[in-house]
């Protein structure tokens, strides 16, 4: 993992007409105590918006895609659910994944619901949120447990201080990028979360990991913390103007 100058950084991203990719809780935007509560910085939206004017630019986010659609600025192509929502060809399993999270849904809020502790429905996948909780260790333990007996078993994807739920026959960030590398020759994605490591740590050659932080997510690349990104983007769509 190596901390590069963020000016190089740049232009290496905006070279070789790579899709750029974006995680959005941690990345784009700071943690926030609650979802709802995230806050776009005004330069960050800004610089965003003007680069999807220039290169082909997407968020992968584990939020639904109507919830991103409500937030990012217009432009960039949005992807929800992990990467799953917002895919071409994936109606099968749309449905089936609406229906296990429909089934999990109430045996879960009745199970994990106060003391800190609570669930997000978001359509196509669950998430159990311990954020608050006064215990965090063992509320980790309780909603590990609550997902053992669960039917159609989900996949678990782990991120700070939240446990994800999904299909198992839903894809993940990295084989979103996989498929969206169909289209694009090489990709340059930014996460900072356990969710975000498949893409960032990929051995595909074509994807380039930048994570945000310390966790040992695997990627190549890296920023120190989340209010660099916003001084990242504001040059990398100086370089991918520089380019074009």
């Amino acid at each position: 993992m190596i901390p590069l100058n963020l000016a190089d950084l740049a232009r290496r991203a905006a070279t070789g007409h790579r899709l750029l990719a974006f995680d959005f809780d941690g990345t784009l935007v700071p943690i926030a105590d609650h979802p709802d509560a995230v806050t776009f910085s005004l330069q960050v939206y800004r610089d965003l918006e003007e680069l999807a004017r220039w290169a082909p630019v997407a968020i992968i986010s584990g939020r639904s895609r109507a919830d991103l659609a409500a937030r990012c600025p217009p432009g960039p192509l949005l992807l929800g659910n992990h990467g799953s929502e917002g895919l071409p060809d994936l109606a099968w399993i749309e449905s089936r994944a609406r229906e296990a999270a429909g089934l999990w849904l109430p045996r879960l809020r009745r199970r994990f619901t106060g003391g800190g502790c609570w669930v997000e429905d978001k359509g196509l996948s669950l998430s159990l949120h311990w954020r608050a909780a006064r215990d965090p260790a063992r509320a980790e333990v309780v909603a590990r447990r609550l997902t053992a007996d669960l039917w159609p078993e989900p996949r678990l994807v782990d991120g700070h201080l939240v446990l994800n739920l999904l299909h198992p026959d839903l894809p993940d960030k990295h084989a979103a990028l996989l498929h969206l590398l169909q289209h694009h020759p090489a990709a340059m994605f930014v996460g900072d979360d356990w969710n975000d490591a498949s893409a960032l740590a990929s051995t595909d050659p074509r994807i380039h990991g930048v994570q945000v932080g310390d966790l040992p997510l695997g990627a190549p690349w890296r920023l120190e913390n989340q209010a660099e990104v916003g001084r990242f983007l504001n040059l990398l769509l100086h370089e991918v103007q520089h380019h074009a």
